[in-house]
């Protein structure tokens, strides 16, 4: 599986000491809209608790889907990123320190494809400073991680279309 908690949990991630404010673990995360739960998973109660921290709390309503670690060139490991994905936002953080780079309100994405087998583009449905040409591109350098970017936010997308 594409999880983020297969590679997330490496020495260069911050410690959940000083997210769980002195309880024995972390709250268990929540997923999608229903908020179905599985198995504990510490990495995934991590960002979920992350989630809700960032931004002084912009997020806090979002409902948690999943997470991926994204590497975009395969010789530089240690330049990882996460994308976040949440019924309501597209989210993508550095990795290494946490900190949000960009992120995409998923009423605002018009379609999610690919060109290649190493690039997701996600297209918007509107212009603005930061994407002039409608359009955020991730490169994964990975065509399953590819694949599963662009079925988990299509699965969002036909979910909104519907509700």
């Amino acid at each position: 599986e594409m999880c983020i908690r297969d590679r997330y949990m490496g020495k260069n991630t911050t410690s959940t000491k000083n997210l769980n404010d002195g309880l024995a673990r972390l709250p268990r995360a929540f997923y999608g809209v229903e908020q179905h739960y599985k198995t504990y998973i510490e990495s995934d109660a991590e960002l979920t608790v992350l989630l809700r921290r960032l931004e002084e709390g912009k997020f806090l309503r979002d409902h948690y889907v999943e997470a991926l670690s994204v590497i975009p060139d395969r010789n530089n490991p240690n330049n990882a990123f996460i994308l976040l994905i949440s019924f309501e936002h597209i989210l993508y953080l550095s990795q290494q320190d946490r900190k949000l780079l960009w992120h995409i309100p998923t009423v605002k994405i018009a379609n999610v494809d690919t060109n290649t087998p190493d690039k997701v583009t996600i297209v918007l449905t509107e212009t603005s400073k930061k994407n002039p040409d409608r359009q955020v591109v991730i490169v994964t350098r990975d065509q399953r991680v590819t694949n599963h970017i662009i079925t988990s936010i299509r699965r969002i997308l036909e979910d909104i279309q519907q509700s």
